[in-house]
């Protein structure tokens, strides 16, 4: 019963799961008493499916009680002690205690590498959960030293093209983007997707998980054309017919929201006939989002001169976004402000300034009067009246904020030797 319960538990069916082990754990208890390792490992089992429950309070007993029994049975220098203290660890990270979560990991990973002075895959997973939780810590330079340990542990104990060793690739390429070794991290990221090639071919699962990373890393760091062409690889492995709809639509929202030039916007008007297609047929999926989709689908027919009907489906993403998180939401603004410059160009001027005075008092009260969408919005309605003086006053300030911005994110996100060129890129762009 205990382990058939895992079984369902770990492939999702947590609702069959649960009374498995629950008539597991009262079997053991009646007939073996709550000091036995069985009813241990029974607590054990349970415990993780009340995390995956979102019941994390129970959880957290019911390890602390297992963790007792199987230190008592094995010692505190075991390994199977050391796995049910990693995985008490994780949940209390998961709500928050982030310190004690850190103290059992350390404590977990301690007792692996005694055990297994060599290595051992146990060991690389106790290295990246300890990873993960320094990740979250902000202490990057302790989260790159795990991964990367895990990284070469798994890369001897597993091979070079393990779905593991590949996941830890990942893992570090991630450090690596955020402290500022782009290069690096996109080389790490290609070198992971040549790898699961060659072993899993196209589409297996891990070639499509490197290829998804590396399309979101290239967004990330700025490589836009890049970026598009790797997402329009990911597109063409993933079939809307078979497999992951979600995924599959996923990946062709990302790629809509790349495609931004007159010359592609036919482009992305397929993928959102694709995404639209998807999300008709799933209506319970809330991801593409359907308000993402109706503004990226005005947005592109206005870059085709398509105006009349770019201007429902702007209405309609509106409508869809101000029903999900309410009127005072920046993507309501961002469509009303399209809006507005679609009927301007139809020739209807008062409605167009109703739209993009909406959007700039969005912006005002999310974001404040010093935020540079609001001063852009502001500049071009200023400019509109005959105020020129206060439109390039309003103008210039939005643009010394909106540098300002991206230089932080520059040096917090680009390697330093790419860090000023692509800023002095950004400055042209800007002007």
């Amino acid at each position: 019963l205990a382990y058939l319960g895992a079984v369902f538990r770990d492939s999702g069916r947590l609702d069959e799961a649960a009374p498995l082990l629950e008539r597991s754990l009262a079997i053991r208890k009646q007939e073996l008493g709550t000091g036995h390792v069985d009813y241990g490992w029974s607590l054990f089992h349970l415990a993780w499916l009340r995390h995956l429950k979102e019941q994390d309070d129970i959880a957290v007993a019911l390890y602390q009680d297992a963790c007792r029994i199987l230190e008592g049975e094995f010692g505190p220098d075991d390994p199977n002690f050391a796995i049910c203290l990693g995985d008490w660890a994780k949940v209390l990270a998961s709500m928050g205690e982030l310190e004690p979560a850190r103290a059992k990991l350390e404590r977990s990973l301690a007792i692996r590498s005694a055990v297994f002075p060599d290595g051992h895959p146990e060991t690389a997973n106790a290295r990246t959960d300890l990873g993960y939780l320094l990740w979250r810590m902000g202490d990057l330079p302790g989260a790159g030293q795990q991964y990367r340990e895990a990284l070469e542990m798994r890369e001897r104990l597993l091979g070079s093209d393990h779905p593991a060793t590949l996941t830890a690739m990942g893992s570090v390429s991630l450090v690596q983007e955020r402290t500022g070794q782009v290069d690096e991290a996109i080389r790490l990221s290609r070198e992971r997707l040549q790898r699961a090639r060659n072993r899993f071919g196209e589409p297996g699962p891990p070639t499509l998980d490197a290829l998804y990373s590396l399309s979101s890393l290239l967004v990330r760091v700025g490589r836009r054309q890049e970026a598009i062409e790797s997402h329009r690889k990911l597109v063409s492995l993933l079939p809307l017919q078979a497999g992951d709809a979600r995924r599959a639509a996923g990946a062709r929202y990302s790629l809509i929201s790349l495609l931004v030039e007159p010359e592609v916007a036919a482009e992305a008007l397929e993928r959102i006939e694709e995404v639209e297609s998807v999300l008709a047929a799933h209506p319970d999926l809330t991801y593409p989002p359907r308000a993402g989709t109706a503004f990226y689908a005005g947005r592109s027919l206005m870059l085709l001169d398509r105006d009349e009907e770019a201007e429902p489906r702007l209405q309609q993403a509106i409508k869809l976004q101000t029903a999900a998180s309410g009127g005072d939401h920046l993507r309501v603004a961002d469509a009303a402000w399209l809006l507005g410059l679609c009927r301007r160009r139809q020739g209807d001027r008062e409605a167009g300034l109703v739209d993009m005075k909406r959007a700039m008092e969005i912006y005002l009260r999310v974001k404040g009067e010093s935020s540079t969408d609001y001063l852009l919005y502001r500049s071009f309605l200023l400019a509109d009246q005959g105020r020129q003086e206060q439109a390039k006053q309003a103008f210039q300030t939005a643009r010394a904020n909106h540098l300002s911005e991206w230089k932080v994110r520059l040096q917090t996100n680009l390697h330093p030797r790419g860090n000023e060129p692509a800023f002095r890129q950004l400055v042209r762009d800007s002007r």
